[in-house]
């Protein structure tokens, strides 16, 4: 009689020691319409989005709408979790919303180092295109420039390392007068690429290098008594490199 509890007892054990190894060898599995597969153990979902740990300890949030299917499966091995980490340079970001970007950098050309800054705002649709409204103010040949201009962003991929391409044109002002010189206005236009770098769903890092082309309108007094002047245009070719942080 006491042999077979004990009997029983080491067959219960064993049953539960069965289901315990074979729960922690399940993890879930999230498909986005991409084609990416993270595997990982999901630590928060809700109508909006669905976040996962994967098993390198990444924590990766995807919107509901870029997902697939959410599954249960088999732990990956070892062996798999470098195709993994290739999946994971896929991570959709949030797709729309509204967006601030500060940038500084330098206009660069053979005879000059100028500071630029730019403050934008706007808001990113679908598809990777954006559209805002930035200021800011430059120290060009020694002068001051505000520009107020529309900005266009395209971002071919959702990842975490991001290439995007952008142009940017609008009007120069001055709240200046030099004499014998007076500088009336001016007009911009800059294109280049870059890369955002994010650290998290709304947040990242850009780095870009581009052209940039400004013209200003000036007037040049010839003789004071009469007002006697001239009109003259002014045009700056300049590289631009600039850092920047972006949130949403």
């Amino acid at each position: 009689m006491k042999f077979s509890i004990i009997k029983y007892l080491f067959l219960i054990s064993a049953l539960l020691a069965s289901f315990r190894l074979s729960s922690q060898n399940i993890e879930d599995v999230i498909y986005l319409k991409n084609g990416s597969i993270i595997h990982g153990k999901i630590i928060e979902k809700t109508e909006e989005k669905i976040k996962i740990e994967s098993h390198d300890r990444n924590i990766w949030a995807f919107p509901v709408n870029e997902i697939d299917s959410v599954k249960s499966d088999k732990v990956y091995t070892p062996i798999t979790i470098p195709a993994q980490q290739e999946e994971l340079k896929k991570i959709i970001i949030k797709e729309q919303g509204f967006i601030n970007r500060t940038d500084i950098g330098f206009l660069i050309n053979s005879s000059a180092l100028s500071f630029s800054t730019f403050v934008i705002n706007g808001y990113k649709f679908k598809y990777g295109f954006s559209a805002s409204g930035g200021t800011g103010f430059e120290i060009i040949d020694e002068h001051i420039h505000f520009p107020l201009f529309a900005d266009i962003h395209y971002f071919p991929f959702n990842r975490r390392h991001s290439p995007y391409i952008y142009t940017q044109g609008g009007y120069l002002s001055h709240f200046e007068n030099l004499s014998p010189n007076y500088i009336k206005d001016g007009i911009l236009l800059n294109v280049g690429l870059g890369i955002a770098i994010f650290s998290s769903e709304n947040e990242a890092f850009t780095v870009s290098i581009g052209y940039s082309f400004e013209k200003e309108y000036r007037e040049r007094y010839i003789d004071w008594r009469n007002s006697n002047k001239y009109k003259y245009e002014v045009i700056f070719h300049r590289i631009a490199f600039r850092l920047g942080y972006f949130f949403r």
